[in-house]
């Protein structure tokens, strides 16, 4: 028999990786069995699919399939958002030009449009949000979030730390960006040199 009969809860090796996992000791109620101390092991195993430098994800919501990449200590997607739906599945009401984004969001409401008034840019340049989109904390995928001012700093301190062609990047961090940023495909032959 031993110790730790009145277990339950998240137990067992048929047991899926998730959040808020729960394991219950019911110990008051084993204690007229077991005289003494009790010592018992967890055993967790971290599965991610972010431990590459670099690889795909599948945001569960619409199917849509994105790159990501290891900058440093922190992972980013590498390719602008597409999603037309918050992740509680919830529409974001669609603008047809990018002009009414201004005027439709005086009435603070999340809105969607695509570069240059066109759905056909939506795989090369993912969606435009207004900040009442973003703002609901529900537009990025499951386990991603909209970055922090820290970890913006924290990015630009490692590009502009890093050794090689391109250490030498202006205290202000301005010219971080152009190590993020393609090889070619940007308005006004403004492109990057796709670094990191």
């Amino acid at each position: 028999k031993g110790p730790m009969q009145k277990v339950t809860g998240s137990i067992g090796t048929m047991q899926t990786s998730g959040q808020n996992k729960e394991i219950i000791w019911n110990a008051l109620d084993e204690q007229n069995e077991h005289v003494g101390y009790y010592q018992f092991k967890i055993n967790a195993e971290l599965e991610s699919e972010f431990v590459a430098e670099s690889g795909l994800f599948t945001n569960n919501r619409d199917g849509e399939v994105y790159k990501w990449v290891r900058i440093g200590e922190q992972v980013w997607m590498a390719e602008n958002l597409r999603a037309t739906n918050y992740n509680d599945g919830t529409t974001i009401t669609e603008v047809l030009k990018n002009s009414d984004m201004k005027k439709l969001g005086k009435l603070g409401i999340g809105l969607v449009c695509w570069y240059n008034n066109e759905v056909s840019n939506k795989e090369t340049y993912g969606a435009l949000y207004n900040w009442y989109a973003v703002n609901t904390g529900k537009i990025c995928p499951e386990g991603w979030h909209m970055p922090s001012d820290n970890e913006w700093k924290q990015l630009a301190q490692y590009i502009s730390t890093q050794k090689g062609p391109y250490s030498k990047i202006d205290s202000n961090w301005l010219n971080v960006g152009k190590h993020l940023k393609a090889t070619s495909g940007w308005y006004n032959d403004r492109n990057g040199t796709n670094d990191f």
